[in-house]
């Protein structure tokens, strides 16, 4: 019991707390006290854009798997998820899925496995895999980190494998031969991690062949993987012969059999940030583009600013860090948006408890910035969530990609709009203002900031004035905030109540600062 609980304090925090995000739970007591930052001391002063090559986010190639007697055993998912900054690396989200299907399903095993592979972009080689595999009763999940420079694997259970060379996961391994320019002829080797393993592969290309799918007739070049091991389970892939390089056909010979996958269907469906341009001003006298440039001067922040915070919990001086940024700026359907982020996970005791990897992106409008899209993605030990919400802010609603639709009050926002919105208010002592927010689980509470008083405070930026801010719920202090009183207006600590103790976050990292 001591154990559960334990994951579950680490758990609660990390959800992107940096503001209130506990204060958007339960109404902690009221008497407890929150510390305040450090008061004034002497303090000493002190990425290429990802390549592009066949892969295109927001695409999802769909295969019908047929085994032995069963035509559609199984449904096989290749996605590119996303294309951004992840972990701290420029790179591609890629995922795969495997579903058993009607018969195969209920008379073999339910099996409903996931894999995600982050991929440096240039390399395409990954430095993060996560798996999901669902197999009848079987459940495992697992995280591994891998440091390409440093020819280390390290797995979710701490043990480690040493590479002796740039090694791919499966699913990396497709798309690199897919982004490759020289597939069309030659052989070589390369390395991938299978499970807790690195196995050798021969990479083989072969003759080009007219193939047939439910997707098409497609001219194809073949390309044969076999492991170095000189199994007899090998696996050919036939790819487009064409800018594309589609997988248009997988064989593979295992213990159980052969295994085909015929390409089925493919779909693009572009995330927000895929279909950004650059801002065009408008001709002639205050266009709309001149106009939004003036109220991006105005403001405290601009694209390409990072701040980090150290989360300190208890006596425990860092159990934890938390990022806000401001990722880029573009155009929607012809509207004005920026791309906000927030970061957390867990360090040091706490990671050795539970490992978190948090993000929060909110895509909002340039001018109010108001949401108009949050994807949350949550990574806490083994529960994974991943949903997307759009606001309608014609009929004041919110759907979720579950298909929840809900009402939501005007100029609702979530955490992350949240955190740029206030630092844009004019929010001064002896004034107050008040947000309708969504939390990480899109419920709504109503908050109200207190501007309190102005006072020195020591940081990581040296000793600057700062505006203490109380956040209320239902008349009840939850949290303080002390925002910098320059043109920045950066939080530089924050303190949350919560039932199992106090969260402060401390100022530790800049970057990008008007």
């Amino acid at each position: 019991m001591r154990r559960f609980s334990s994951k579950l304090i680490f758990v609660t925090f990390s959800v992107f707390a940096a503001i209130l995000f506990v204060a958007l739970r339960q109404t902690p007591r009221a008497s407890a006290q929150l510390t305040p930052p450090t008061r004034p001391r002497t303090v000493d002063g002190g990425g290429a854009a990802p390549s592009r090559g066949p892969l295109t986010p927001g695409e999802t190639l769909s295969f019908h798997v047929s085994w032995a007697s069963f035509t559609t055993a199984a449904r096989l998912d290749l996605e590119v998820v996303d294309q951004g900054a992840f972990y701290g690396q420029e790179g591609y989200q890629l995922r795969t899925r495997v579903t058993t299907l009607d018969r195969a399903r209920s008379v073999f095993m339910e099996i409903d496995n996931q894999y995600t592979s982050y991929v440096h972009a240039g390399t395409l080689l990954p430095y993060r895999i996560e798996s999901s595999v669902r197999q009848g009763s079987r459940s495992l999940d697992d995280i591994v980190n891998i440091d390409q420079r440093g020819r280390q694997v390290r797995f979710a259970d701490e043990s480690q494998l040493g590479l002796t060379g740039d090694t791919y996961d499966l699913t990396s391994l497709v798309y690199a031969l897919r982004a490759k320019t020289s597939i069309a002829s030659g052989k070589t080797r390369v390395s991938a991690i299978y499970g807790h393993n690195v196995v050798e592969l021969a990479i083989k290309v072969g003759e080009k062949q007219k193939i047939e799918t439910p997707a098409g007739i497609f001219d194809a070049v073949r390309v044969e993987i076999d492991p170095k091991s000189k199994s007899k389970y090998t696996t050919q892939i036939w790819f487009s012969d064409d800018a594309q390089r589609l997988p248009v056909l997988i064989t593979a010979r295992l213990p159980f059999g052969e295994v085909r996958a015929e390409l089925s269907g493919a779909r693009y469906n572009p995330r927000p940030k895929q279909i950004w341009s650059k801002e065009k001003y408008a001709e002639g006298p205050k266009g709309a583009g001149e106009m939004y440039a003036e109220v991006e001067k105005a403001r405290p922040f601009a694209v390409g600013e990072k701040i980090g915070y150290e989360i300190a919990w208890g006596n425990f001086a860092s159990v934890g860090k938390a990022s806000f940024s401001v990722r880029q700026r573009g155009r929607i359907s012809n509207r004005n948006v920026i791309e906000l982020v927030g970061e957390a996970s867990t360090t040091g005791v706490a990671r050795s408890l539970i490992e978190v990897d948090d993000e929060l992106i909110s895509i909002v409008d340039a001018t109010t910035l108001f949401p108009l899209r949050t994807e949350t993605r949550l990574k806490e030990g083994i529960r994974r969530k991943q949903v997307v919400a759009d606001y309608f802010w014609n009929d004041g609603s919110v759907k979720l990609s579950n298909g929840t639709h809900f009402k939501v009050a005007p100029q609702s926002l979530d955490l992350v709009s949240l955190y740029y919105i206030v630092r844009s208010s004019n929010l001064q002592a002896g004034t107050s203002l008040r947000y309708n927010v969504l939390d990480a689980n899109h419920r709504q509470v109503i908050l109200t900031l207190r501007g309190v008083k102005v006072e020195q405070i020591g940081s990581q930026l040296g000793n600057l004035a700062a505006l203490q801010v109380d956040v209320m719920r239902d008349k009840t202090l939850v949290a303080q905030v002390w925002i910098s009183q320059d043109a920045r207006r950066i939080p530089l600590y924050l303190a949350i109540k919560t039932l199992f103790g106090e969260l402060r976050f401390n100022l530790a990292t800049t970057s990008g600062l008007r």
